[in-house]
């Protein structure tokens, strides 16, 4: 089954998820978008979060709709989803959480060679944490995360041999490297009325939405991480 569920908040736009495990709470699909991937993996099921344009206003979010609406909504126009792909692009992904009481979406875009080599070209990033004190502090912390969450995305892993952990130090836990990283384009915009986290929020949003730009580019699928070892190709 599918489920759809229409941001009232946001005109024109829907996130659309086919998932048969979920339930028909859409605020719980909303906040649990980032893990649907993760999810599907475990239950083998075929989740897909897309985000589309142009459909009729209709049953809205419930609570917190306008803040969840606002950031995607944000990454989505200043991304150009639904629009032609600048050169050398051959996918964009979307993804939307709530996490540390802050609301976080991006847009990734990448394409992916005939080797098979990943490209992350650029990432679109939007939070509300609320109140900002230091705009700038935030977006500086929000292209920390995805350093943090593309890397463990695209490298890091942890692997038990005889009872001890295999990877002791940077040698063979790599962090992301200078070259992979992609731009990152923040868009702080906080509503105001409460406290949210900075530090930890949008990591969360990082693979999910490179990993849906990988689909929308090559058509396939990727369920497990990191994605270092993997054909990224259909």
């Amino acid at each position: 089954d599918e489920l759809r569920v229409e941001l009232t908040d946001a005109p024109g736009i829907a996130l659309t998820c086919s998932d048969p495990e979920l339930d028909n709470d859409s605020g719980n699909l909303a906040w649990r978008a980032a893990d649907i991937f993760l999810r599907a993996t475990k239950k083998g099921g075929g989740a897909r979060i897309e985000l589309h344009k142009h459909i009729p206003h209709g049953a809205g979010l419930g609570g917190g709709s306008s803040d969840a609406a606002a950031v995607l909504k944000a990454v989505a126009e200043k991304g150009g989803w639904g629009g032609p792909l600048p050169a050398g692009v051959q996918g964009r992904g979307l993804a939307m959480m709530r996490s540390f009481g802050s609301y976080t979406a991006a847009l990734a875009e990448v394409s992916v060679g005939a080797d098979g080599k990943l490209k992350m070209h650029r990432i679109v990033a939007a939070t509300d944490t609320g109140y900002a004190v230091n705009p700038l502090q935030i977006e500086m912390q929000v292209e920390g995360s995805f350093v943090y969450g593309l890397g463990a995305m695209m490298h890091q892993e942890i692997t038990i041999k005889n009872g001890a952990v295999v990877e002791t130090n940077f040698d063979t836990y790599p962090c992301l490297k200078i070259a992979e990283m992609p731009k990152v384009e923040t868009i702080v915009m906080p509503s105001g009325g409460w406290w949210g986290g900075v530090g930890e929020p949008t990591i969360a949003v990082a693979a999910p939405a490179v990993l849906n730009a990988i689909a929308a580019a090559t058509g396939k699928r990727i369920r497990t991480l990191p994605v270092k070892g993997q054909s990224l190709r259909a």
